[in-house]
């Protein structure tokens, strides 16, 4: 195996630095190294339920001991450094039960959130297949034994995708703080126009009249107006195209799949490389 990618893979999907040295990763045995990583993520997942329990009950006995006739539930805000979740909880219940069903709220809401992203981007991928596949017949290749293969593995990537999307968003999922929350609100804000770029000088003003006086001119004797055509190339990147990402620190490169990359680039470390 690698030992990098294992380490950088602890890191973004468990949130937990690596306890497992270099030589143990290569000499033990791979159940006890299984064992020894889920025993480690269970514990920091415990201890980051109670500190969420802990911060969140005062809120939630405030709420009830003050305002509970006026509401059945309340909303909780979780972050995960990238997205935002508001879970919707019954106040009563999570105030008799002393916060302890936020997180299990949390679980199953995160859960079907991923799930039905996953599905989705499943069901265009399996019609992208749909399509290519009929290319198969051109090489003597029987399309249906393709689409069967293909379509196979599609579903154990996405099966794999949603387990590691799902993990990485609940070990990481915390209650943000005000910047936090301003942040992620600044992130769905859509962006404003710069009216300062809007503004033009007497020389630009002049031009664009002198412009603007040529083709009404050439437009009355008949003349034809030729225009440059503006062509721009942007690289469309797919969820599962393969990208090379470079760490800005130590000059290292990786190549992996796009959606297993954004975490990297979210986090700032890294960047990436555009090979066209």
């Amino acid at each position: 195996g690698d030992f990098e990618n294992f380490k950088l893979e602890s890191i973004m999907y468990l949130a937990v630095e690596s306890p497992i040295s270099e030589e143990e990763f290569f000499k033990a045995d791979e159940a006890a190294l299984t064992k020894k990583m889920y025993e480690l993520t269970r514990e920091a997942y415990t201890r980051k339920n109670t500190a969420i329990v802990e911060q969140a009950f005062p809120v939630v006995s405030q709420v009830y001991e003050n305002q509970r006739d006026q509401y059945e539930n309340m909303v909780i805000p979780f972050f995960d450094g990238r997205r935002k979740i508001n879970l919707v909880v019954n106040l009563i219940d999570s105030f008799e039960k002393k916060g302890t069903n936020i997180t299990k709220e949390l679980e199953k809401i995160v859960t079907l959130a991923i799930i039905d992203q996953e599905w989705k981007e499943h069901l265009r991928e399996m019609d992208d297949l749909r399509t290519s596949v009929r290319n198969a017949q051109y090489e003597q290749k029987d399309p249906l034994l393709i689409y069967k293969l293909e379509s196979f593995e599609l579903f154990r990537g996405m099966m794999d995708q949603l387990n590691k999307d799902t993990l990485s968003f609940l070990m990481r999922a915390h209650l943000p703080s005000p910047e936090e929350e301003r942040q992620a609100a600044k992130r769905q804000m859509p962006k404003q126009t710069d009216v300062s770029k809007l503004q033009a000088g007497r020389t630009d003003l002049t031009q664009a009249s002198q412009q603007n006086q040529q083709v009404a001119s050439r437009q009355q004797n008949g003349q034809p107006i030729k225009r440059k055509p503006e062509v721009r190339e942007v690289r469309k990147i797919g969820r599962n195209d393969r990208v090379k990402v470079l760490n800005v620190r130590s000059g290292e490169t990786k190549e992996m799949k796009f959606k297993q990359a954004e975490h990297l680039i979210a986090n700032g470390l890294w960047q990436l490389v555009d090979e066209s």
